[in-house]
């Protein structure tokens, strides 16, 4: 380290070379242990509509891409090439957001480091080192557990990417100033990276608009006294791309700065005087969590204010313009660095904490660009607390909070790991919201878990009676509890209140064909398909009903029509099996039962029904090892034990064949079937007293027993 001291007296030493590369890796190192708990996490929210449902995403189709989104194309592009990569499996999005999440805090590290070389903000006072300043601002950045929402929650990648590209441009504009000031060569090609940095930001998301705004800003506080004049040229191409967002927006018709495809509950229209009364209060919320980063919130529970003159909101605007003041007077007290972090905060927060309405009032993932500027006010009240008070104690302070902010981040991580304890979380923070109530009934859904789902479910539609997908939701849980009526009343109440949601349609299609009311249920299929023309699943329901209905011809139009759409979806490979089986073409449908289980390898059914198939074919010894598969997915399945006994019957294994009927019995004593292929095995060794016994039980249970094997039985004197 070269040491250098300056007139306030504070001892500064900057870090070499090898330091920073050591400190560079136990960054990294921290960013993916902070992490890893989250790296498996399950898709949520927004992924469902922005990922799992869009089929311009999953066909890696850049035209499709681009007029599914286009302030966020270059987002949405590496989503897509995600899902190319591993489809549903989530580990390489966590990995590519934490990638990102690490070059943001590189970045802005670089961002302080060369701030604090800048004329402007060269004497700027307390302040270390810059390379040391802009470490400890990074590290906070990292580290930080507001940041968690950015990075494990997949599609704010949006968020985290932007903020990459924010940095970066910022980054590459004071290269070019510096390098512009000591007449440097190569000087316009930071210029120009900065300019195509900047362009490329407008289309990660829509908080970029102000980036131009940000570089001009900076470039006027860290280099002052250059002419108007080249500074206006210098200026051009940055201004020019404020208008891309807003062309973008009124090109789509989408005014929405929300995110694509997040189902809001029915509040009524917000007015931009709302929304921004209610913004000075959420801003003291986001402040209290920079500060104070405990009682984190997935989705939360925000009063909407409709006047200033509420006692909150006349107090957070004091406070918000006190901070405001603030940054003004430390920056005229030279303390430039903390007075540049408070312009940070407001103005990267000003697209969605203004006056243009977003229907969801407050998001965490919103603070991660801000972050920036917190962490920049924190690096600096580090060096202040040195300057006016002890340094042991200053450097034990930031040890602890480094310490404290890290252990809250993993802990955060650990609940982004599994949907349930984070919507049991979120619930138990926002327990009268109705997003928040129908996203922990579906989690309860997917788990088959109906009956916690039917009572989170109606709670939530004690609150919010008219939102339409908790009737969904709730009308699923049902069905599966077998209470179709009710099943059917909620989804008709569900219905009524948004006539074109697809995936009601889709799910009375399906009770009805379960009820047997085919006509029914194909103008139910045939409407989803309509709502949801790209969606695979409403296709492979109707092939299913069709199969019931007899007509394979055009169940298997309809699976293959799904499987165009998906071809991973094993339930259209399965569906498509079964109807090729019913034709008769019992090796085709071989072909696609493996299909089926090459796409989902713990497909029970799938096991199954490829093994009578096999069993049907003559191959016993492959239809033994399908059942034996069977039934280690479901050893409480008495049907998997007692088809793999009849495959030992049909092989002269006759004990193995008792021991799988007498499981299948276990599990199910009113299994006649199996009383009666017991009855064989037992007559087969030649125990016909035993074998006469399990007949009896077997007609006992209704079972109508052949009349020739009755004969066998009578003709060794064993009379059930």
């Amino acid at each position: 380290m070269k040491k250098r001291i300056k007139p306030d007296g504070i001892d500064r030493k900057d870090l070499s070379g090898s330091q920073i590369i050591l400190l560079t890796v136990l960054l990294v190192l921290a960013g993916f242990l902070l992490y890893w708990p989250s790296m498996k996490g399950p898709f949520v929210l927004d992924d469902y509509h922005s990922i799992l449902s869009n089929r311009a995403l999953q066909t890696f189709n850049p035209a499709a891409l681009w007029n599914f989104t286009r302030t966020r194309f270059l987002t949405y592009f590496t989503l897509a090439a995600n899902w190319r990569l591993s489809g549903e499996k989530t580990f390489s999005y966590h990995l590519v957001n934490v990638a990102i999440h690490l070059l943001a805090t590189f970045s802005f590290w670089l961002l302080v480091t060369l701030l604090l070389r800048t004329p402007g903000l060269e004497k700027t006072k307390p302040a270390g080192p810059p390379v040391l300043t802009g470490l400890v601002a990074a590290a906070v950045f990292l580290v930080h557990p507001v940041a968690t929402q950015a990075v494990s929650y997949l599609v704010q990648r949006a968020t985290s990417l932007a903020t990459f590209f924010y940095l970066t441009s910022v980054v590459l504009f004071l290269k070019f100033r510096m390098a512009e000031g000591a007449l440097r060569k190569g000087k316009w090609r930071w210029y120009l990276l900065a300019v195509l940095t900047t362009w490329a930001a407008m289309f990660t998301k829509e908080i970029c608009f102000t980036l131009p705004v940000m570089i001009v800003m900076v470039d006027l506080l860290t280099f002052p006294g250059k002419k108007w004049r080249g500074r206006i040229l210098c200026y051009l191409p940055f201004l020019v791309s404020l208008s891309f967002i807003p062309l973008l927006l009124v090109a789509t018709k989408n005014f929405n700065l929300g995110e694509l495809g997040r189902v809001a509950e029915p509040a009524g229209a917000i007015s931009p005087w709302h929304y921004l009364c209610t913004q000075f209060r959420v801003l003291v919320t986001y402040l209290r969590l920079l500060i104070l980063p405990i009682n984190q919130n997935l989705d939360y529970q925000y009063t909407l204010f409709r006047s200033f003159f509420h006692v909150p909101v006349v107090a957070s605007f004091i406070l918000l313009l006190l901070v405001a003041l603030g940054g003004i007077f430390a920056w005229w007290r030279g303390n430039r660095l903390a007075g540049l972090a408070v312009l940070w905060f407001f103005l990267t927060l000003s697209v969605e904490s203004s006056f243009i309405p977003i229907s969801d009032l407050i998001f965490e993932h919103r603070l991660y660009l801000p972050l920036a500027g917190y962490a920049m006010a924190f690096a600096s009240g580090f060096y202040w607390c040195q300057r006016e008070g002890s340094r042991r104690l200053a450097n034990l302070t930031l040890f602890l909070l480094m310490i404290l902010y890290s252990s809250l981040t993993l802990q955060r991580n650990f609940l982004w790991a599994d949907d349930l304890k984070l919507w049991l979380d979120t619930a138990a923070r926002s327990p009268n919201k109705a997003r928040v109530l129908n996203n922990l009934g579906a989690v309860y859904n997917n788990r088959r878990q109906y009956q916690q789902a039917v009572q989170v479910l109606s709670r939530g539609l004690f609150f919010a009676p008219r939102f339409y997908p908790l009737y969904l939701n709730r009308g699923r849980a049902l069905m599966e509890l077998g209470d179709t009526r009710a099943a059917l009343s909620d989804f008709l109440s569900g219905l009524a209140l948004q006539p074109e949601a697809g995936d009601i349609h889709l799910n009375i299609a399906v009770l009805y064909a379960q009820l047997g009311d085919y006509q029914k249920a194909l103008y139910h299929h045939q409407r989803s398909i309509e709502l949801l023309p790209d969606s695979a699943t409403a296709y492979n329901n109707r092939a299913s009903t069709y199969t019931r209905m007899g007509y394979y011809d055009l169940a298997i139009a309809d699976c293959e029509k799904a499987l165009s759409l998906n071809p991973k979806l094993a339930e259209a490979c399965f569906n498509l099996a079964s109807a090729w089986e019913e034709k008769g073409d019992r090796e085709r449908a071989v072909r696609y039962y493996t299909r089926a289980i090459e796409v989902k390898p713990d497909y029970f059914d799938a096991y199954t029904n490829r093994g009578t198939t096999y069993r049907f074919l003559g191959q016993t010894e492959k239809a033994l090892a399908d059942y034996s598969r069977a039934i280690s997915l479901k050893p409480d399945n008495p049907g998997a034990y007692n088809n793999r006994g009849n495959i030992y019957l049909e092989r002269r294994e006759y004990q193995r064949a008792i021991q799988d009927y007498n499981q299948t019995l276990n599990l199910q004593p009113a299994h006649a079937v199996a009383y009666f292929n017991r009855a064989v095995a037992y007559f087969n060794l030649k125990d016909y007293r035993q074998a006469a016994e399990d007949v009896r039980k077997a007609q006992q249970l209704g079972l109508k027993v052949p009349a020739d094997f009755l004969q066998l039985l009578s003709s060794v004197g064993a009379n059930p």
